[in-house]
C-alpha cells in the first residue's frame, strides 16, 4: 500500500491538497475497508472448505482453490538484489495497493510470493493449523534468473513441509501438476527445485515423509 506525501504536503484519494488530520481520516477509513473486505473474503474461503477433511486434506482444498483462482504477476520489476518493485494500483481514487501486499491475493486476485504468503499464515490460524514462511531464493519465473523468493512451512502431527502456492500458480499456467508444491519434504524440494539457500533447520530434527 502506499499514500502521497509530497514536501510534507498531505493529500487525500482524489489527489487535493487537505490537512493533516483530514488525511489520516480519510486515509484509516480506507485502512479499515480493506481490512473488511480481506477478512469478509477470507471468512468465505474458509467456509466453503468440507468439514469431514482432516487438516492436511483441508490445507490441499486451500491450495487447489488459491491455485485456481488466483493469477501470478509477472509484470515486475527487479532489482539488483533479486529482489521486486511493485506498483501500486489504484482501487480506491489515487490510493491503491500492491501485488506484494496480503490484500491483494483475495481483493486483486493476483499476487506474488510476498503477498500469499500472509494470506496462508492468517488461514491457517483460523484453522488451528501451524503455518510460517520460509525465505529463500528460486529463479525467476520468466529468465530463469536467480531472485529472492518466500513461501511457506505448513506444520501438520508434528511434521514441516514446504507449501508453495506460487510455483502451484506457475506450474497450473505450465500445465504441469500444481500440486508437486504442495506439502512436500524438504527432500523432494531438492529434487524438484530451483529452490535454494533456505535455512532447513526446522528440517533437522524431523523425520520427513514424502
Amino acid at each position: 500500500m502506499g499514500f502521497i506525501i509530497k514536501n510534507r504536503t498531505y493529500y487525500n484519494s482524489l489527489g487535493q491538497i487537505v490537512s493533516k488530520e483530514i488525511f489520516e481520516n480519510e486515509w484509516n477509513a480506507f485502512i479499515k475497508k480493506l481490512d473488511e473486505e480481506y477478512h469478509k473474503q477470507l471468512d468465505e474461503l474458509i467456509s466453503i472448505i468440507p468439514l469431514d477433511l482432516s487438516q492436511e486434506e483441508k490445507m490441499i482444498f486451500i491450495f487447489n482453490w488459491l491455485v485456481n483462482n488466483i493469477n501470478y504477476e509477472h509484470n515486475l520489476d527487479y532489482n539488483n538484489d533479486g529482489s521486486v518493485t511493485c506498483q501500486i494500483i489504484e482501487i480506491y481514487n489515487n490510493w491503491g495497493i500492491k501485488v506484494s501486499d496480503k490484500y491483494a491475493p483475495l481483493l486483486l486476485k493476483k499476487t506474488i510470493c510476498a503477498g500469499i504468503v500472509p494470506v496462508i499464515n492468517d488461514i491457517c490460524t483460523k484453522l488451528g493449523i501451524e503455518s510460517t514462511s520460509i525465505r529463500g531464493e528460486t529463479r525467476e519465473l520468466e529468465n530463469g534468473n536467480r531472485v529472492k523468493h518466500i513461501w511457506n512451512i505448513i506444520t501438520i502431527d508434528g511434521l514441516p513441509k514446504h507449501y508453495d502456492v506460487i510455483y502451484g500458480i506457475y506450474n497450473r499456467e505450465k500445465g504441469r501438476n500444481p500440486l508437486d508444491y504442495c506439502l512436500i519434504s524438504d527432500e523432494t524440494l531438492q529434487q524438484l527445485g530451483p529452490h535454494c539457500n533456505y535455512d532447513t533447520t526446522v528440517f533437522y530434527n524431523n523425520t520427513i515423509k514424502k
